[in-house]
């Protein structure tokens, strides 16, 4: 099977669309996120258990994996991080050092949700 097509800034990455397509063919569950941390894919095993086995989940592909559009696509997930406490959690053990260069960025990432706002 070809690569799964992945987005990263606009363009595609070959050594994450390999990850992703072994991630796909052997049926595992994951995401994946560029050195931006920008979720570039997602797969359908874990769509499918977010959205609680009866529908794919949305995720914000090509955004910030904390970011505002990543966290409102939270929100419609049967199951996962969908709520502002497990979102902290989930991010408390996340990189510090990454954080503060997203907010030099100016990425707009680690919003009034996850600082408990």
């Amino acid at each position: 099977m070809p690569a799964p097509a992945i987005r990263q800034s606009g363009c595609e990455d070959p050594a994450l669309a390999e990850v992703a397509a072994a991630l796909r063919d052997t049926g595992h569950w994951g995401w994946i996120v560029d050195q931006d941390w920008r979720l570039v894919y997602v797969t359908d095993e874990l769509r499918l258990t977010f959205g609680a086995g009866l529908e794919l989940a949305s995720f914000a592909i090509g955004e910030h994996f904390y970011g505002t559009e990543a966290m409102r696509a939270s929100e419609e997930w049967r199951f996962g991080s969908n709520t502002p406490e497990l979102s902290r959690i989930s991010f408390s053990g996340s990189d510090v050092a990454h954080a503060k260069r997203a907010r030099e960025k100016g990425w707009g990432v680690l919003g009034s949700r996850l600082a408990g706002d």
